[in-house]
């Protein structure tokens, strides 16, 4: 079954519900019969498109926090790279 594909004035209808009314994107979703994902990757493309100069350069200036930044936590307790390390499993023989 083909993907469905909408008309860019549909979009555009569906992601301001979501922008200018201040739904949230799953109750857009629902309202129109989309799953929330094919809603989010809409409202996403439209706000980087939409985005000004301005707002570039203040997301690149204060990029997200992380948890640990946003915890305030004193350089020794932050993870490191070794705290993310995935132990591989090893094969016991019997004997």
């Amino acid at each position: 079954m083909p993907a469905a594909r909408y008309s860019e004035e549909f979009k555009e209808q569906v992601v301001r519900e979501v922008i200018e009314k201040e739904r949230t994107i799953s109750s857009v979703a629902s309202s129109y019969d989309l799953v929330p994902q094919t809603v989010g990757s809409w409202v996403a493309r439209y706000r980087k498109d939409h985005a000004t100069d301005q707002d570039r350069k203040k997301a690149s200036r204060h990029p997200m926090p992380t948890t640990v930044d946003r915890l305030n936590c004193p350089s020794e307790l932050k993870p490191t790279k070794a705290d993310f390390q995935v132990i591989q499993p090893r094969l016991v023989q019997p004997g």
